[in-house]
C-alpha cells in the first residue's frame, strides 16, 4: 500500500514539474518542485532501504529530527508571507500598474501569465486612468518580447495602447521595476506616487 501511495505522489509531482517547465519561467520556486520531486522519485524507488537507515540508526533519527523541524519552519515561514500578500489589498487609486513578466509561448502569453494580465485588466476596469507598465524581455522559446506579448492581449480586449508602456529590457525582477521606473518617470509619474503590481501569489514578497 505504502508503494502505491508513493508511486502515486510521485506521479503527480512529476506532472506538476512537467506544467511548470511548459507554462513559467526557470525561478528558485521551481527549483523546489523539482527537487521535491526527485527525492520523491528516489524515495519511492529506495524506501525500505531509507526507512531502515532513518528508523533504526541513531545518525537516521538525527537527520529525521532535523529534516522534520527545517519542514515545519519552511511551511510556516511560507504561510506567513502568503497570508499576508493574500491580505495586502492593492491601492484603488494607483496611477500606475506594473505586470511583472513571465514565461511566453512563442508569441503567446502563458498561463500564469494570463492570469496576471487578466488581474491587470480587471484594475484598469475599475481605474482606467492608471498608466499600465508590461515588464519582461525575450528569453529562450520566446518570439517575442513578454512585455510585447502582453501588450498585445492587453489591447485585444480593448485597453488603449496609450495607456500601456512597454519595457522589453528586464530579465529579472530587479530590472522589472527598475526600468518600469524609468519609463513612468519620462510619463511624469513620479516613483513616490500609488502604484500597484501584479504576479503570482508565491512572488509577491520577493516583488515587495
Amino acid at each position: 500500500m505504502k508503494q502505491i501511495v508513493l508511486c502515486a505522489l510521485s506521479a503527480l509531482l512529476a506532472a506538476v514539474s512537467v506544467w511548470y517547465a511548459a507554462a513559467t519561467n526557470y525561478n528558485f520556486g521551481n527549483l523546489l518542485v523539482w527537487l521535491l520531486t526527485a527525492v520523491c522519485v528516489l524515495y519511492t524507488l529506495f524506501w525500505r532501504q531509507v526507512d531502515a537507515f532513518l528508523l533504526h540508526t541513531i545518525a537516521g533519527r538525527v537527520a529525521l529530527g532535523l529534516l522534520a523541524a527545517g519542514c515545519t519552519f519552511f511551511v510556516f515561514v511560507l504561510g506567513v508571507i502568503l497570508r499576508g500578500q493574500w491580505a495586502a489589498a492593492p491601492a484603488r487609486d494607483a496611477r500606475a500598474v506594473v505586470v511583472l513578466g513571465c514565461a511566453v509561448h512563442g508569441e503567446t502569453p502563458s498561463r500564469v501569465l494570463e492570469y496576471r494580465l487578466e488581474a491587470a485588466y480587471q484594475y484598469h476596469v475599475q481605474n482606467p486612468d492608471a498608466v499600465l507598465v508590461v515588464c519582461g524581455g525575450q528569453g529562450p522559446g520566446e518570439d517575442i518580447a513578454e512585455a510585447e506579448a502582453m501588450r498585445r492581449w492587453l489591447v485585444q480586449r480593448g485597453v488603449p495602447a496609450g495607456q500601456i508602456l512597454c519595457e522589453e529590457q528586464s530579465t529579472s525582477t530587479e530590472e522589472n521595476f527598475a526600468f518600469a521606473k524609468e519609463l513612468l518617470a519620462r510619463r511624469g509619474i513620479d516613483a513616490g506616487e500609488p502604484a500597484v503590481y501584479v504576479t503570482k501569489c508565491f512572488h509577491c514578497y520577493r516583488a515587495g
